[in-house]
């Protein structure tokens, strides 16, 4: 029978990383801190956006989406689909934790 460990260590031999994945420098940096991760770039890529956006309007791409989020929902639920307005309406906590995350790369 064959053991846990060399089933891993095949999955990691025969597609080039454990569990399917390569084992690259982005993965890798997040304990050797050599390169950015892609949590990183995506996070840079969210300040950036809502960077410009606050100088082109004066307010924050993430309360834009919050509002409209907000407003598409209601739109929806008293069009007589509930469902689809509820669930549009979900989506504003989380534009609102992006906004807390871009602040956050905004301090650091």
């Amino acid at each position: 029978m064959t053991s846990f460990k060399a089933l891993q260590n095949k999955k990691q031999v025969s597609k080039g990383g454990f569990y399917g994945t390569s084992s690259n420098s982005a993965t890798e940096s997040r304990f050797f801190g050599k390169h950015r991760t892609k949590r990183d770039i995506a996070e840079s890529v969210l300040h950036k956006v809502d960077k410009s956006t606050i100088q082109a309007t004066g307010v924050s791409f993430f309360h834009i989406l919050t509002i409209g989020s907000i407003g598409a929902s209601i739109a929806l639920f008293l069009s007589g689909k509930k469902l689809e307005g509820i669930f549009i309406g979900l989506w504003a906590p989380t534009f609102e934790a992006l906004k807390t995350a871009s602040d956050k790369k905004r301090e650091r």
